[in-house]
């Protein structure tokens, strides 16, 4: 994720690390919400100073895609000559049981699935994506379970946010956390956005929006 000098998230992101054959060079790419790709860029840019970094929108080139397959199930499904068109194919750094992530040329397209399998699986695992689960500069880090993601380590040196980030994982309280909540039955007239209040009308948690209601507890 990327923090505001406040320690609060701005963007979620997903890092990838490509092979390259030129040695000296780095090559990454970096997945984020459509929406805020440029908005992402300009921010990398600000940092760049005098480095020697290009940084590129990639956008009109390669698309993401996401199975909740494994990266070897994936494999042994395709053919060499559809194998031979996947840029990137990854474990989904997150969560294990969450599949996998694909990077695939703009005009390639031969996966096919539900995107709403993708996003129920999500919500059981309480991972929130983009803006609209994650809204701008709304919540911290250990609030969206970063720790629990493979996201941010407590051994490194200076980021921005790191001095709150680390004190709250130190302190060992976080009040409030992003979690899935699953009801027996669909509350009637409960929306996005909503309040969710206890016996004593006291606020218990706010749904994000995209939830998806199920008559039963998942499996998970």
């Amino acid at each position: 994720m990327i923090l505001n000098v406040q320690g609060r998230v701005l963007y979620d992101i997903i890092l990838y690390a490509v092979p390259t054959q030129r040695e000296g060079e780095d090559h990454f790419y970096l997945e984020c919400d459509t929406n805020v790709s440029a908005d992402i860029v300009k921010f990398l840019k600000r940092y760049k100073i005098r480095k020697k970094v290009i940084i590129t929108d990639l956008e009109g080139e390669f698309r993401t895609w996401a199975s909740l397959s494994s990266p070897q199930q994936i494999q042994n499904s395709l053919s060499e000559k559809e194998t031979r068109k996947i840029t990137l194919c990854e474990q989904d750094p997150r969560v294990p049981s969450f599949g996998s992530r694909l990077i695939l040329p703009h005009d390639t397209s031969f996966l096919s699935g539900n995107e709403r399998d993708y996003h129920l699986k999500r919500y059981q695992l309480g991972i929130g994506e983009g803006i609209e689960d994650l809204p701008p500069g709304n919540c911290y880090p250990l609030e969206c379970n970063l720790h629990f993601k493979h996201g941010v380590s407590f051994q490194k040196g200076c980021y921005i946010g790191q001095e709150l980030t680390a004190r709250t994982h130190h302190r060992g309280v976080v009040r409030k956390r992003l979690m899935p909540i699953f009801f027996e039955s669909i509350p009637e007239g409960l929306n996005s956005g909503e309040i969710i209040t206890d016996t004593e009308d006291k606020t218990f948690s706010v749904l994000i929006a995209n939830a998806y209601f199920l008559p039963f507890l998942p499996d998970l």
